[in-house]
């Protein structure tokens, strides 16, 4: 410690000298050329925003003059057939086609233009031609598997939309562009929520009547890029009335149409009298500390639809430009600090470098390298203490040495012991059971002319004969499991049916002694268990209360209230004595007493049941007096479902999620095979359920690929299927699946299903 000490109030000097002389000086003059810096750096990367923003606003107006021309083109080719199919104005009456013109060559027309503008742009996504009437004529929508024409059955009446009343309401033929709005189908906003740009014109006959309307819907993302925004947090779009059109937040879009508060005019009533003063700005909000720059599209002749082009800027990221400089005088700064702490660090080894050995010596010795020896290069004080160190570092490398040989001793002597109980076990099974089996027939040989006497003595000896086999057998069983012979296969398990079924076993014994015996562990209570074992260690708990509990006497399994996967049993028998408690869960130590009724144990019942659940990494405690009856409690750890979900199809999907997840499971989502398993190499996976039908990796596929993975293997797998062919399922059955779930999904049905492996 007073070597650090000292070290450090050196170190401290020299820096102390090294501010004063350099870094005082810089700090001043970088004070000094700070402040004509930053305001010239301010003004010109607003400047800079400011040009960006331009040409965003132009590439947006220039991709909405090539939408409408696209429209005006078509509106144009429309009203040259009509002059060009002079027959077919007979099918017309006040501009409105009768069902003869859908057996028209002028119609055929419409249909080969309409998909043809189409064509034109995949932010073309509807178009369709609308009478005067308002119900649609012809309709093409865009979809993932290409251009689509609606059928006729299928055409709608628009005559309430908006779009269409504000179309037929100007004078003249001029294209239109519309608000943005959600998409609506049949009155109802479509989920995802979808905007939309519409792009209008009057479609005119020959002698001026309207025939009816062109309607173009086009993507946003034509004009405003990406839905929601890119990553930079700044830049959004909003129309004249304040309502967020492009939005770095999806919730923040269209507030007005989804029912929440999502309009930039009403939050800021300052920024929305500035908005409508103003065309183009820079402008500064004090009070939030950030720049606004911003640019009106007008998209109409009367200037009253437009949309205005925003970007956001804190003040923070507008001065970044000066700070970087301010940035380079530190870095020069350090440069000089860094080599004037090496020439220190120099000149303060020479000094101290004998001190140095000695405190890698010491780290050395902390590591554990008992090896580690100090070279003596001064015979100072220092010199002393490091022949001192060596010597007590010799001393410590043969007494670890010795501990190292007394611990292989040790760990031999183990082997050695279970290798001779498991030996002796196995050998003296064999003679036990023959004793047992000549007695038995002994006692059942009629002819024998046994006394009563005779008979009592051999009934003792048949009993201390079963009582000696059942020991060496509990004997083997603790050996197995202490020497990993037995591993737990885990599985969920309901707690409350496992004590039931427990009680079961053994409810004669409490009937025979009076007993009542009483489950009050909670329905449904999930356990993560190797159900063969814990079920033993519920047996012998159990079986113990019993055993020291009298007529009259209660026996409760029940959950602790501050304990989730816990299981305790009480009873209010004869209790335990206090010193014999801490040697319950040792074999090395004989703990067995009689019962009540003079029933016998081996006293390995509880040390086995305390490895079973070490071996689950849980606890087994008891709280217990004399006279006041005993507590064993079994906790085990939390162990939450994870259940792979592994469906192509989202809806569907999501539908078995909402299920899935009101089991209190992890859900875990694939949308094929190969997806899965790449969950699988790094999740831990309690249930597989899979649709068998899917892109890139199929059901069968993914069957193939778990069941011959040795750590997926014993992963249950549910197939979900709509095919009821029985070849189908028993090729699953063949690859591994446990059970099958029909598609579509009857909940009553899939999720006992599911409890079967989860709990």
């Amino acid at each position: 410690m007073k070597i650090r000490s000292f070290t450090k109030r050196l170190s401290f000097r020299f820096s102390f000298l090294a501010f004063l002389v350099i870094v005082l000086p810089m700090s001043i003059a970088l004070g000094v050329l700070g402040g004509k810096l930053r305001d010239d750096f301010k003004i010109s990367t607003l400047n800079r925003f400011q040009e960006e923003l331009e040409s965003k606003s132009e590439k947006a107006m220039s991709m909405l003059e090539i939408a409408k021309g696209e429209l005006a083109a078509f509106v144009q080719d429309i009203n040259e057939d009509f002059m060009e199919y002079e027959g077919v104005k007979k099918g017309f009456s006040s501009g409105i086609p009768t069902m003869a013109f859908y057996h028209t060559e002028l119609y055929k027309m419409f249909v080969i233009d309409t998909r043809k503008t189409m064509w034109k742009s995949t932010n073309y996504l509807q178009m369709r031609i609308i009478d005067t009437t308002g119900r649609e004529i012809i309709r093409f929508n865009r979809t993932k598997s290409g251009i689509e024409q609606v059928p006729f059955e299928e055409l709608q009446d628009k005559s309430k939309r908006e779009y269409f009343k504000h179309i037929m309401e100007q004078d003249g033929g001029e294209v239109h562009v519309m608000p943005v709005s959600l998409q609506r189908e049949h009155g109802k906003i479509s989920l995802p929520p979808s905007p939309m740009v519409r792009i209008g014109r009057k479609i005119f006959l020959e002698s001026g009547e309207v025939f009816g309307m062109a309607v173009l819907n086009v993507a946003p993302e034509m004009f405003f890029g990406s839905l929601p925004s890119e990553k930079k947090a700044g830049f959004l779009i909003i129309d004249e009335a304040g309502t967020y059109l492009r939005h770095w937040k999806k919730g923040g879009l269209f507030g007005k149409d989804l029912g929440h508060e999502a309009n930039l005019l009403t939050e800021e009533p300052e920024l929305k009298a500035a908005l409508q003063r103003q065309d183009s700005r820079i402008h500064y909000d004090s009070e939030l500390e950030e720049y606004r720059v911003w640019k009106k599209i007008f998209f109409d002749d009367d200037r009253s639809n437009y949309w205005i082009f925003m970007e956001r800027h804190s003040e923070a990221s507008i001065i970044l430009p000066w700070m970087s400089v301010v940035y380079n005088g530190l870095r020069i700064l350090t440069v000089v600090l860094i080599l004037g702490f090496l020439i220190f660090m120099f000149v303060l080894r020479k000094i101290l470098s004998p001190l140095n050995d000695l405190h890698a010596g010491i780290e050395e010795l902390e590591r554990g390298n008992l090896m580690a020896r100090v070279p003596l290069k001064s015979k100072s004080r220092i010199g002393e203490i490091t022949l001192a160190f060596n010597s007590m570092a010799e001393k410590l490398e043969t007494a670890s040495r010795e501990l190292q040989a007394a611990k292989k001793q040790a760990e031999e002597a183990t082997k050695l012991k279970d290798k001779f109980v498991s030996i002796v076990a196995h050998d003296l099974r064999a003679p036990f059971v023959s004793i047992i089996g000549f007695l038995q027939i002994i006692l059942k040989d009629k002819e024998q002319s046994l006394t009563e006497n005779q008979k009592d003595k051999l009934e003792r000896v048949l009993s201390s004969a079963k009582n000696q086999a059942t020991m060496v057998d509990e004997l083997l069983r603790l050996n197995r499991l202490q020497t990993g012979e037995i591993l737990p296969k885990f599985s969920f398990v309901d707690g409350r049916q496992l004590i039931d079924n427990t009680m079961e076993k053994l409810s004669y014994l409490a009937i025979e002694k009076g007993i009542e015996m009483l489950n009050e562990v909670p329905a449904g209570m999930r356990l993560y268990v190797d159900e063969e074992l814990f079920s033993g260690v519920v047996l012998n708990l159990l079986f113990n209360a019993i055993k020291f509990s009298e007529k009259g006497d209660k026996i409760k399994f029940f959950k602790p209230l501050d304990r989730k996967t816990a299981i305790a049993i009480q009873d209010t028998g004869i209790g335990i004595n206090e010193e014999m408690l801490p040697h319950l869960f040792k074999s090395e130590t004989k703990t067995t007493t009689t019962g009540t009724a003079g029933e016998k144990g081996t006293g390995l019942g509880l040390p086995f049941s305390h490895e079973i659940l070490q071996a689950h990494s849980g606890t087994l405690t008891v709280e217990s007096s004399k006279g006041q009856g005993s507590m064993f409690i079994a906790e085990l750890p939390h162990v939450k479902p994870c259940i792979l979900l592994v469906e192509g199809d989202r809806v569907t999907r999501v539908f078995f999620k909402k299920h899935l997840e009101g089991l209190g499971a992890e859900i875990l989502e694939a949308v094929n095979g190969e997806e899965a398993l790449a969950i699988l190499k790094d999740a831990q996976v309690h249930l597989i359920v899979s649709d068998l039908t899917m892109p890139v990796m199929d059901g069968f596929q993914l069957l193939k690929e778990i069941k011959k993975n040795l750590t997926t293997k014993s992963v249950p797998v549910i197939v979900i299927t709509s095919d009821k062919e029985i070849e189908t399922r028993e090729k699953a059955l063949r690859l591994g699946a446990a059970d099958f779930a029909a598609k579509p999904m009857e909940p009553e049905d899939f999720i006992p299903r599911v409890r079967k492996f989860v709990g």
